[in-house]
C-alpha cells in the first residue's frame, strides 16, 4: 500500500490584479514538490484593518493540515494555526518603513514580532531579509533559513541583437516609490530610447515622465505571458530600485538574455551577481552613466547576458523545492518526535 503523502496547506494572501509576485513564486515552486500534497488557501482580504485580520485569522483556524506555510504578506495568520507546525516565508521587511508611528508600531507586532516567535521555521528569501528579521527582533538565527525565489522557466531565453538604427528599448518594473520610477526618468532624458513601464502610473510620476520628454509605454494587468512578452520586447532591464527584499525582476531579465542595469543594493548585488551594469540608485548621474555604458559597450552588454544566463542555474525551481521540501521534513520529523512524548 502506497505511503501517504504529508500535507502541506499553503496560506495564500488575497490575489490581487497589480501585485502578484509571491503568487508567482509558489505557482513556480509547486509541481516540484513530490513527496508532499500541496494544499492551497486564500485568504478573505488583504486590508489592513481588525476586521479583516480577524476574518483571516479565524478562516485558517479552521484547516487542518500537517504542516502550515504561510507564503507571505499575511504573517499574522500564524496567531490561529498551530505554530509548531508552521513555516512562514518573510520576503521582505518594508512594513517597517511606514511613515505613521501607531501603524509602523502595530505592523511590526502582527506582522513580525509575534509571528517571528510563534513559528517553527522562518524562511527569509535573501540574506538581507534574513538581517532585517534579526535586527527588528530577538529571533534566534538558527531559527531562520535563507531560500531564495526560483527562476520561472516561462522566462525562456530569447536572443535579440542590440538595435543598430532604432533606439533601444528599455523595461521598467514596477511603479511603487521604491522603484525608483522618478530617477530612471530622470537619467534617461535626452537619451535616445524607449521606455516600457509595467504598473499603474501616479499623476506625479506622468508628469515627471512628459518633463523629461520620455518616449514611453505602460502597461497594467498584463497576464503571465504578457510580462514575458515585454521582456521579449526590451533590450535591457532598468532596475534601479531603492529597496528589495528579492529582486525578481533580474532574474528574469537575465533568464530570457537581457541586459540588467540594477541598484547596486544589497540583496539585489547578490541576485544578479556579476551578472548587471551597477548603479547607485540614489544618483541619477549613476544611474545615466550606466545606461550609456550599456549603449556604447558591445563587449560590455554581451559579457553580461552571458554571465546572466549562467547566473539563473543557481535559481533552478527544483533546487529551491527541494530547499523547502527539506525544512517540511524537519517540521514533520519535529512534530512525530512530540506525539511520541
Amino acid at each position: 500500500m502506497e505511503e501517504k503523502k504529508p500535507e502541506v496547506l499553503w496560506l495564500n494572501r488575497k490575489k490581487a490584479a497589480f501585485f502578484f509576485s509571491i503568487e508567482k513564486v509558489f505557482s513556480t515552486l509547486k509541481p516540484y514538490f513530490t513527496d508532499f500534497k500541496i494544499r492551497e488557501k486564500e485568504a478573505v482580504s488583504r486590508a489592513v484593518d481588525i476586521q479583516s485580520i480577524l476574518a483571516n485569522i479565524r478562516l485558517f483556524r479552521k484547516e487542518k493540515a500537517d504542516i502550515y506555510h504561510i507564503t507571505g504578506d499575511i504573517h499574522y495568520v500564524s496567531l490561529g494555526i498551530p505554530g509548531k507546525k508552521t513555516v512562514l516565508t518573510i520576503h521582505d521587511s518594508v512594513f517597517l518603513n511606514n511613515p505613521v508611528f501607531l501603524k509602523r508600531v502595530i505592523l511590526k507586532l502582527f506582522w513580525l514580532t509575534l509571528p517571528v516567535k510563534r513559528v517553527r521555521f522562518i524562511t527569509a528569501i535573501s540574506e538581507q531579509s534574513k538581517r532585517e528579521i534579526l535586527a527588528n527582533t530577538s529571533c534566534d538565527p538558527a531559527k531562520i533559513v535563507v531560500i531564495h525565489n526560483p527562476a520561472d522557466p516561462s522566462f525562456e531565453f530569447r536572443p535579440k541583437p542590440w538595435p543598430q538604427n532604432a533606439p533601444p528599448v528599455f523595461l521598467q518594473v514596477g511603479t511603487k516609490p521604491n522603484k525608483n520610477l522618478e530617477r530612471v526618468a530622470e537619467a534617461l532624458e535626452g537619451i535616445r530610447c524607449r521606455l516600457l513601464i509595467i504598473g499603474k502610473l501616479s499623476d506625479q510620476q506622468l508628469d515627471t515622465l512628459k518633463k523629461r520628454n520620455i518616449d514611453f509605454t505602460n502597461y497594467q494587468l498584463l497576464s503571465h505571458e504578457e510580462l514575458i512578452n515585454c521582456y521579449y520586447e526590451c533590450d535591457a532591464l532598468i532596475f534601479a530600485s531603492l529597496y528589495e527584499g528579492f529582486g525578481l525582476p533580474v532574474i528574469e531579465a537575465q533568464s530570457t538574455g537581457r541586459v540588467v542595469i540594477a541598484s547596486d543594493i544589497e540583496p539585489i548585488k547578490s541576485v544578479a551577481a556579476k551578472a548587471a551594469a551597477f548603479v547607485d540608485p540614489g544618483s541619477v548621474q549613476s544611474i545615466r552613466n550606466g545606461i550609456l555604458k550599456v549603449i556604447g559597450d558591445e563587449n560590455y552588454r554581451n559579457e553580461l547576458v552571458k554571465a546572466g544566463l549562467k547566473n539563473v542555474f543557481r535559481f533552478r525551481p527544483e533546487q529551491i523545492a527541494a530547499a523547502y521540501s527539506k525544512l517540511y521534513n524537519e517540521v514533520a520529523a519535529i512534530n512525530r518526535v512530540s506525539l511520541r512524548k
